[in-house]
């Protein structure tokens, strides 16, 4: 019946599918449009898979020849050289009709990259892991140091403190020394970082301070200990650590010692010197106070074995200026004590007493002192934590007025002052000393030598040490 109503079932989706007749009396069911185009879909993702199924299933066929064909011509390979080593046994020889698959586990094995090809991507990846590794360590220290800035600064304060004020002067002159020779080599040290060296590199600036700075070989000792200095306290290994040998290097030094040994050394300001440049200040040369100051200095200088750097100063800011109070008169006049507030063998500062007795002779420490003193508090107002050695204006003594006075002085006595420094007082008074018959203990007591320990343990009291300080003035003259 064409005039029958339409009838309707529901299914899961709640979708209706329209259900009618045809002329024949049979029901037709009417998919919605949608599904339509949804079969249609479905038929053509699976047309599309089969093809890509196809696609793939030629290409492996296609390897699968390859590695056969491959397979042949190593086989012929190995047949005409027997003697050659692989790392397979000859597989067999299958020949397969076209389309036809082999199991991916019956394919033999062929070794495709050479041996030293696979070793040297296997060592390349470990130096990127070595370097991967040592990044990750800079980067957690350059992390740690952002953490703990003040942590950071404190640390390198205690490294600087570790060395003297004058060290520190003379490691940071060599350093930069250092610094401008790699810059001229084309390394760059930016704002004065170490960078990374080599045994090589190091002999190339000792080669420089010899034959292009014209150093010695004293001098290059202690830029290389500048150098070191530096590259501990940034953490950056170098080749002049501990556990280097450095043998070349060694050697380039000991020719540099060799070649300059035959030049003239530091001579000595020996007592007979002494009293030569006595009688020229008691004569008068550069004016009544500078020459009383001086007068007391070099004979402080010579009978304390002191270094030119415990006496004078090279900034006016440092803590170890020899003071007025830092000299103490005992009751009779007869001797007086200098406490040095800091000394080279002194690394832990606790300051160290030098005792001195009058001399009974031409030239005498306390004397000298007294004069000086009495002088200095009627010239102007004497304040107890000033200077010690002061010139006319109360302005300290540095190291280059007192040594441009020396050789003054030294060069109208007829002296090549070229050899003479303000060490010379200390050299002169160990060689006055043994010149004297001064035991060799009691030398190094006086001048304070670190070296050979047992003299620490050898007890020197005041009337045995002043015993060898008026020995040192009975020196035969020559």
């Amino acid at each position: 019946m064409t005039g029958r109503k339409r009838k309707t079932s529901e299914i899961p989706d709640e979708r209706t599918i329209d259900i009618s007749e045809n002329q024949n009396g049979d029901e037709v069911h009417e998919l919605p449009a949608s599904s339509e185009r949804a079969i249609h879909n479905e038929a053509g993702r699976k047309s599309t898979n089969e093809t890509k199924i196809d696609s793939l299933s030629q290409a492996i066929d296609t390897i699968q020849q390859s590695l056969l064909s491959l397979t042949n011509v190593v086989s012929k390979l190995q047949q005409q050289n027997p003697n050659q080593s692989t790392p397979t046994s000859e597989p067999d020889r299958v020949n397969l009709p076209s389309g036809s698959r082999v199991p991916s586990d019956s394919v033999p094995y062929v070794e495709t990259v050479s041996t030293n090809l696979r070793n040297n991507i296997i060592q390349d990846d470990k130096i990127q892991r070595s370097s991967s590794s040592s990044s990750s360590n800079a980067s957690t220290s350059t992390i740690l140091e952002r953490i703990n800035p003040v942590l950071e600064k404190e640390s390198r304060d205690l490294c600087e403190s570790s060395i003297s004020d004058n060290t520190r002067r003379a490691y940071r002159t060599g350093f930069t020394v250092y610094c401008q020779f790699l810059s001229s080599i084309g390394i760059e040290a930016p704002n004065y970082n170490p960078p990374k060296i080599s045994e090589q590199t190091l002999i190339y600036f000792v080669t420089h301070c010899c034959n292009s700075l014209k150093l010695t070989y004293n001098t290059i000792k202690l830029y290389l200990a500048a150098v070191r200095f530096h590259y501990v306290k940034a953490g950056i290994s170098n080749p002049l650590s501990s556990d280097e040998s450095c043998a070349r290097l060694q050697t380039v030094l000991r020719g540099i010692q060799k070649q300059q040994s035959s030049k003239q050394k530091r001579r000595p300001i020996t007592y007979s010197v002494l009293i030569q440049i006595q009688n020229v200040l008691q004569r008068g040369m550069f004016g009544y106070f500078l020459d009383t100051m001086l007068q007391a200095a070099c004979s402080l200088a010579f009978f304390a074995f002191l270094r030119c750097g415990e006496f004078t100063v090279n900034d006016i800011n440092q803590d170890n200026l020899l003071c007025v109070e830092d000299v103490v008169m005992d009751r009779n006049y007869k001797a007086y004590t200098i406490t040095l507030k800091r000394s080279k063998t002194d690394p832990f500062r606790t300051g160290i007493q030098i005792h001195l007795f009058q001399s009974d002779q031409t030239v005498c420490p306390v004397k000298s002192m007294l004069k000086y003193l009495n002088l200095r508090r009627k010239w102007y107002n004497c304040v107890m934590s000033s200077a010690l050695f002061t010139d006319e204006s109360g302005n300290p003594l540095s190291s280059h007025f007192f040594i441009t006075k020396l050789k003054q002085i030294l060069k109208l006595l007829g002296l090549d002052d070229e050899n003479f420094n303000g060490h010379s007082f200390r050299i002169g008074a160990a060689t006055s000393a043994a010149g004297g018959q001064v035991e060799d203990h009691l030398i190094k007591t006086l001048g304070r030598w670190s070296s050979d320990c047992y003299t620490r343990y050898i007890r020197s009291d005041d009337q045995t040490l002043s015993r060898a300080q008026k020995a040192m003035c009975c020196q035969k003259t020559v």
